[in-house]
């Protein structure tokens, strides 16, 4: 046994230490309280963004799932939230203003609209469709703009 595992290897006080707080910490009032706001509050975000995306929260019972996955689900949500609004909007490729979908024309500049709306940026360079927020074109790599610049 190594000098650094002699040095940092438990002993049964430290062993027993550590289960009467672990102890402490499971059985304590304010600890428990604090926990179910936590739930509470988790529950509450993942309804709000259901509610956002879908239009209604789901009727199945929250299950608390590990913090890991639970972010991972609301990343999800959130990004499909901004493909939908962004769904609503054109990109003047003149003036870089987001218009409604529906206009022809630009309203700040005159400017004939794209067909494509902002949740998809077609590539300059080789007319691949890619997502509205990319940096680059999955099809040939180059750089794409995110707002074009005036006179473009």
């Amino acid at each position: 046994m190594s000098l650094f595992d002699k040095m940092f290897k438990k002993n049964k006080f430290d062993e027993k230490l550590d289960e009467a707080f672990d102890s402490f910490l499971e059985n304590n009032p304010t600890m428990k309280k604090a926990k179910a706001t936590i739930s509470e509050a988790e529950e509450g975000i993942t309804h709000s963004l259901e509610e956002q995306l879908y239009g209604k929260a789901s009727d199945e019972p929250f299950v608390k799932e590990s913090d890991e996955a639970m972010m991972r689900n609301w990343d999800s949500m959130i990004d499909q939230i901004i493909d939908k609004e962004l769904g609503a909007y054109k990109i003047c490729p003149d003036c870089g203003n987001a218009a409604s979908a529906e206009l022809d024309h630009c309203p700040k500049c005159g400017a004939q609209l794209p067909e494509n709306t902002a949740e998809v940026q077609i590539c300059p360079y080789c007319g691949a469709k890619n997502k509205a927020l990319d940096f680059t074109c999955a099809s040939c790599g180059k750089e794409l703009e995110l707002i074009p610049e005036a006179g473009k």
